[in-house]
């Protein structure tokens, strides 16, 4: 199933799970597209979420808004990230999309208030406009 998968999303844990421990997350992220995925995307709370192409692996922290409680953040980032590829944009800003549609769900409580709708993304992209994806890592050599 994971050959045919577009996009997959998992926290590090379970990437964990998945692949085996790992002490980086670049390698669960160059692990995870062995099995297939065109692109991996690998979420950790508060640490941040990371995404790769199987070529580049980016990376981007949260940003910064007050957490009242994390029901639903995953599921809001993954339809974040989503909702930017359909609508044309890079795995950069797809993961900037998650971050922001994350980051209000979190400020309330439950996994449906906060989610944003695309005038209301725009606009917190907008405030958090200096928080921008950085390269994590470079895998050439090891393009599937």
């Amino acid at each position: 199933m994971l050959a045919k998968t577009g996009v997959i999303f998992v926290n590090k844990e379970e990437a964990e799970i998945l692949v085996g421990d790992s002490t980086t997350v670049s390698d669960l992220l160059y692990r995870l597209h062995r099995l297939g995925p065109d692109i991996v995307v690998i979420t950790d709370g508060p640490n941040g979420a990371f995404a790769s192409d199987g070529i580049n692996q980016f990376f981007l922290p949260i940003f910064p808004l007050k957490v009242v409680e994390r029901t639903g953040a995953g599921d809001a980032f993954a339809t974040g990230f989503v909702a930017a590829l359909y609508h044309g944009n890079t795995i950069k800003e797809a993961l900037r999309w998650g971050a922001a549609n994350s980051a209000s769900v979190v400020t309330k409580i439950g996994p449906e208030d906060g989610l944003l709708k695309l005038t209301e993304l725009r606009k917190m992209l907008q405030r958090f406009i200096k928080i921008k994806p950085t390269i994590h890592r470079n895998h050439d050599a090891k393009k599937k």
